[in-house]
């Protein structure tokens, strides 16, 4: 018979166990760490008083998969994300359970446990625990792992056939234990499979990335050769344009020579050309994604005042900038009023960033993060989680408002101070 000093131990070690699987997916930063801990209090409780009172396996299970979930959620990630963590780490502790439980001999639920049999569990979890984190789980901090509605099938379903083997009554040793290892083997293949998953995601976001910046680059180069063959062209008639104007000066037609000079600065102007700042990064990077909204959206403001060198990194600037934008441009699509401004002002090593937009659809938000409801989740609403990233990467801070339909994004940026 278990006692009291060996329940406490073996329920210690496994929710220590359990937060080394969390953090394996959501990393050590945790907002509320307080409230972290009370609830682990709380877990430890729930878990001493189902075993020692009730021992039903489905109540047990029931409490170990929400407080599990409860405790995900003080992690950012997507709401899915935290969903298929809580069953992918309870399904890996049931079936080391059950394999321990009947490892020692034949169990009955209502019967007595073998002393060893929980410490036998806790060992079996921790082997686990080490064999994913070191060779299976790699991308611990991805905000989003794709295809959670289908992957998370296979954890439910491994612990519903576990919770059915229990219940069922006493049955033959080898099947329990046959069953519990090929659980614990499938649901090992669902950790690498997310795993890849999330390289693969990580891979795409950096393509996405990439290919927007070679697309900007590409638009400046062609807005660069628009201007200068406009430039050219003006130089070439340059003798017969100062003549004009010289003409009309001697008539003293001040009107007429304004006009002149306003249909020569009409002519230099180029269209496609929004920005102008002298800074290639910025310039290429708004006068390429103002060009995509003025198409699809019916207003869009703009005010830019930066120098030429601001000490951010054209990568950086794509990913703040870019992100804002791609996500006001889409969000602004599917709104009637299809308006978006955007403003950025530098002084004294800081740079401001103001976006907004509006917008129709409904926002779900998980926390502080926001979560896309278009179809593509890989370009929209997770693109936020990098912005944010990118952003405490330049010890700025970045602050979201969501009211009257209107997405308004604040960002300011130490530009001369990074994080190492």
């Amino acid at each position: 018979m278990l006692t009291i000093a060996g329940i406490i131990s073996t329920d210690l070690f496994a929710l220590y166990m359990m937060k080394r699987f969390i953090t394996m997916f959501f990393g050590l930063n945790v907002d509320h760490k307080k409230q972290e801990w009370m609830l682990y209090g709380l877990f430890f409780i729930l878990m001493g008083i189902s075993f020692l009172f009730f021992r039903y396996p489905p109540l047990m299970t029931a409490i170990n998969l929400v407080m599990l979930y409860m405790i995900c959620r003080l992690y950012e990630g997507s709401q899915k994300k935290k969903i298929l963590v809580t069953f992918l780490i309870y399904s890996v502790c049931m079936g080391c359970e059950v394999l321990a439980m009947y490892s020692c001999g034949s169990y009955d639920v209502h019967g007595e446990i073998k002393l060893i049999a929980p410490f036998i569990t806790v060992f079996l979890v921790s082997i686990c625990q080490f064999i994913i984190e070191r060779f299976l789980v790699r991308h611990r901090e991805a905000y989003y792992i794709p295809h959670c509605n289908v992957l998370i099938l296979v954890p439910v379903v491994s612990i519903g056939l576990l919770l059915f083997l229990v219940m069922s009554g006493p049955k033959s040793r080898s099947v329990f234990i046959s069953v519990s290892l090929c659980i614990l083997l499938i649901n090992f293949l669902i950790y690498y499979l997310c795993d890849a998953l999330m390289e693969v995601f990580s891979e795409l976001e950096d393509k996405l990335m990439f290919e927007r910046l070679a697309a900007g680059y590409a638009n400046q180069c062609s807005v660069m050769i628009q201007s200068e063959e406009k430039v050219r062209t003006l130089r070439h008639d340059m003798k017969h344009h100062l003549n004009e104007l010289l003409l009309l000066a001697e008539r003293d037609s001040g009107q007429e020579i304004r006009d002149y000079i306003l249909n020569m600065r009409g002519y230099l102007e180029n269209p496609n050309e929004y920005i102008s700042s002298g800074n290639k990064g910025v310039d290429s990077l708004l006068n390429y994604m103002l060009q995509e909204a003025e198409r699809i959206l019916n207003k869009v403001d703009y005010k830019i005042s930066v120098p030429g060198e601001m000490g951010i990194g054209s990568f950086d600037l794509n990913v703040i900038v870019g992100n804002l934008l791609d996500n006001a441009i889409f969000a602004a699509s599917h709104s009637e009023g299809k308006w978006m401004s955007v403003s950025l002002s530098y002084e004294k090593g800081l740079l401001f960033i103001r976006v907004r937009n509006s917008y129709d659809t409904n926002i779900r938000k998980s926390r502080e993060a926001y979560e896309t409801t278009g179809k593509e989740p890989q370009k929209h609403g997770i693109g936020l989680q990098n912005v944010k990233k990118a952003v405490e990467h330049y010890c700025g801070s970045m602050q979201i408002s969501d009211t009257d339909n209107i997405f308004d994004v604040k960002v300011m940026l130490y530009t001369l101070k990074k994080k190492s």
